[in-house]
């Protein structure tokens, strides 16, 4: 039996999150990336383009009341295993 390579690329892409999700419950691993790190491997029109689509969201870091509500300093992160499920979904990377 033979599979075809798109086949293959699906159980690569398959193998890879759930080395991700292992590498994550093991501690070895962030659950997070920030938006340096997404947009570096990425690409920044990519992580743009799923933000408007609703297909990722950031997680900003609430500031305390003293802070004005300010959010310019927040940090931006990513769910690490949601952006490698979408990038393999839309066949990136």
């Amino acid at each position: 039996m033979s599979l075809d390579t798109e086949t293959l690329k699906q159980i690569t892409e398959a193998y890879k999150i759930g080395y991700a999700q292992c590498a994550i419950d093991c501690g070895t691993l962030k659950p997070y990336v920030n938006e340096t790190q997404a947009k570096a491997k990425y690409g920044p029109r990519v992580i743009e383009a799923w933000v408007a689509e609703g297909l990722i969201q950031p997680l900003q870091d609430r500031h305390s009341p003293t802070d004005s509500g300010r959010r310019s300093n927040c940090m931006k992160r990513y769910d690490r295993l949601r952006l490698e499920m979408i990038a393999a979904l839309a066949n990136r990377n």
